[in-house]
């Protein structure tokens, strides 16, 4: 019988697991590589000042074991303490299969989460399917608009 799961991971146990998503990085790579490196993500996981959520499938009791996980998705957040006292949970990065479905089920574990971390507010930058979907089911609004502009194409 397949059960899912959804797992934090901050801190040393990253170790661990780390060799089981770098496929998954490898795959995903345009989803975070403007930004960060697989070797940048991963000390801010080890360094705890950012979280890997992992989404999937695992057979009967839970596996101590990472190589029996057959994650679907990735997510990776950060928590931000503002100089007014804000504190912000930041969804990074998004990636996997069957997003939609994940994000559904796997989004009262987030949330939980960002409140014990004592979060005010949850963040995302979104693509717009992503980002009605957060606004219709878990009461986002939007707040901005982020547009951006390559000023490296066609430099050499």
């Amino acid at each position: 019988m397949l059960d899912n799961f959804v797992s934090v991971i901050t801190g040393d146990p990253a170790r661990g697991i780390w060799p089981k998503i770098m496929p998954f990085l490898d795959e995903y790579a345009d989803v975070y590589s403007s930004w960060d490196t697989k070797e940048s993500l991963f000390g801010m996981v080890v360094s705890e000042t950012m979280q890997l959520w992992l989404a999937g499938e695992y057979e009967d009791m839970a596996p101590s074991d990472v190589s029996q996980w057959d994650i679907k998705s990735l997510m990776f957040t950060s928590i931000k303490q503002y100089p007014t006292g804000l504190r912000e949970m930041y969804l990074n990065y998004l990636m996997g299969t069957d997003l939609v479905s994940r994000v559904k089920e796997d989004w009262p574990k987030l949330e939980g989460y960002a409140r014990l971390q004592h979060c005010d507010i949850l963040v995302a930058d979104t693509r717009p399917g992503m980002g009605k979907l957060l606004q219709r089911d878990h009461e986002f609004s939007a707040s901005k608009v982020r547009i951006t502009r390559n000023l490296m194409k066609g430099m050499h």
